[in-house]
Formats: C-alpha cells, structure tokens, sequence
C-alpha cells in the first residue's frame, strides 16, 4: 500500500567536496555507530528506548561541520532540513515502538540508529539558528499533522504482524531514500551535503537490513517512493562502508536521466557509512540489525 504524506522536495546539482574533512566525518560516524548500537538499547514500557545521541563523537561532528563554510540555507532549504529532522524523529519512534511490541533487535539498533541521525541535523539547526521543529522528543508526540498521520499508520500497520512491522521499516527506509536523494540535489551548501551523504547511506544499508529480514518470511518488498531500478540496485549490492572517492559518491541510485549509474551517485564523495557492516555468522545480515 502506498503511505500518503506532502513533504517539500527539491531538484539541483550536487557540490563537490572538501575530502579531507568528509573522510574524518565518515570515520567518527562508522566507529561511533558500532559502539553504541551495541549498547544503550533498553526499552521503558515498551515504548521507549534508552538512546546514547552521538555521544562523545557528536562533538567532533559538530566541530567539522561548523568549520565548514559558512553558507546561509534559503527557505527551500530551511523547509529541507525540517523535513529530515522530523523524518528521523518519525523513524526512530515507530522503531522504538515497534520494538516495544515485537521485541526484535533490528528495531532497537535501527532506532539507535536514527537517534543519531537526528542529532546529526540538529548540528545544522544549531549552526545556523534555525528553530528547532522537535519542541517535545517523546515518543509519538510531533508538531505537525504530516508526521502525526504517518506514526499512526505506521504503527497501525506494523502492530499487526512481523512480517508488516518489517514491511513499514522497509517503507520509511525507502521513503527517506527517495527524500534525500532530492534534497542533495537541492542544495550545493558543503555542510548539508556532508549531512544528506551520510543520512542516505544508512537509510540504504537499513532497507538492505529490512529486506533481507523480509525475504525469510518469502516476502518481496516493492518499491512505493524509490525507483524500481533503484531499489533493486540498493538490494543487489553490498553494505556500504566507510571511505572515500574523489569523483563518484557510492551507492545505488538512478542518474537524473532515468538510467542507471552502475551504483554509482553522480559528483561528490562518499562521505562513509553511518552505520557499520559485521556479518561474523555470515547470513548477509548485519549481525547489529539481527
């Protein structure tokens, strides 16, 4: 089923990178990652989870983005960024309530996960003053009807099987892809960039996570806002990691035109994994998401 919601999004051209500084953003973010989705999972009630932020990594985040270039978001923009910041909230909280019902770990990690991702765009929000759409962090609880309306789907939804509780991550994991994917090509700001790089990594590795749980249950996720061709891409390849390219930014994705770019994104660097891939038992399954 298709989930209705009216984000703003935008079309424009992707700028290029500083690597020195994207390669050190990458790497605090991997190593992070994999410390504290290993910990800090607690539920209260079922609906809530102890999250850890960014934690110390947070602040040497914080401190590359602001050394940065200043460059002053217009309103498109601004709306932009509001938009992933609510995104995230809206993930991390079906996560975590979901995980309150069912219990299984890729909902807890996951969560942890989206944590960081939303202290990731509140260093945008501090940098440049911008208000912050998130005024009560309690599960459940948004400022604005969209999200509202899409928790109480979501949730509608994944209470009632596993196999459904899988099938709305995978959903929010496609709907923050195709998101993303046009608001990197609506902004040339380094800083936002090195942000929505980095954000739309893991959201790949997640619905990678989301549809190979799925597949054990014989079910076949279909794409709702991505592209065919993009999802199967993203599904077809492996977790993304850290590291650098100075020309192509990895991960699967469709060129402007339509067509495929082997995997590749157009311009820019990959800016490195938010979330790391152990797979010791060797299923194809990141062993943080099982």
């Amino acid at each position: 089923m298709k989930y209705n919601r009216n984000f703003n999004v935008f079309n424009g051209r992707v700028f290029s990178f500083a690597v020195a500084v994207f390669t050190i953003i990458s790497l605090i973010i991997a190593v992070n990652n994999d410390a504290s989705a290993r910990g800090n999972q607690g539920k209260a009630n079922g609906q809530g989870m102890a999250m850890t932020g960014m934690g110390v990594a947070g602040s040497y985040i914080e401190e590359s983005i602001n050394a940065m270039p200043y460059q002053e978001p217009d309103e498109e923009q601004i709306d932009g960024l509001i938009q992933m910041r609510l995104e995230e909230k809206l993930a991390r909280d079906v996560y975590i309530t979901l995980n309150g019902i069912w219990d299984i770990p890729i909902f807890a990690n996951i969560a942890a996960s989206e944590q960081r991702h939303m202290d990731a765009v509140k260093v945008l929000f501090d940098k440049y003053g911008i208000a912050d759409p998130v005024v009560d962090d309690t599960v459940g609880l948004f400022s604005d009807g969209t999200s509202i309306e899409l928790y109480e789907q979501f949730i509608t939804k994944g209470g009632t099987t596993v196999e459904d509780a899988l099938f709305v991550g995978a959903t929010i994991e496609d709907m923050d892809i195709h998101d993303l994917n046009r608001l990197i090509e609506g902004t040339e700001n380094e800083d936002m960039l090195t942000i929505y790089q980095n954000l739309v990594k893991g959201s790949r590795n997640h619905l990678r996570a989301f549809t190979k749980l799925l597949a054990r249950y014989d079910i076949t996720y279909e794409a709702q806002f991505i592209s065919t061709e993009e999802l199967e891409g993203i599904i077809s390849s492996g977790m993304e990691l850290g590291g650098h390219n100075r020309n192509r930014g990895v991960g699967p994705r469709m060129g402007k035109n339509g067509t495929s770019d082997n995997g590749m994104g157009r311009g820019g660097i990959n800016r490195g994994a938010m979330d790391n891939f152990i797979d010791e038992d060797g299923d194809g399954v990141c062993d943080l998401l099982q």
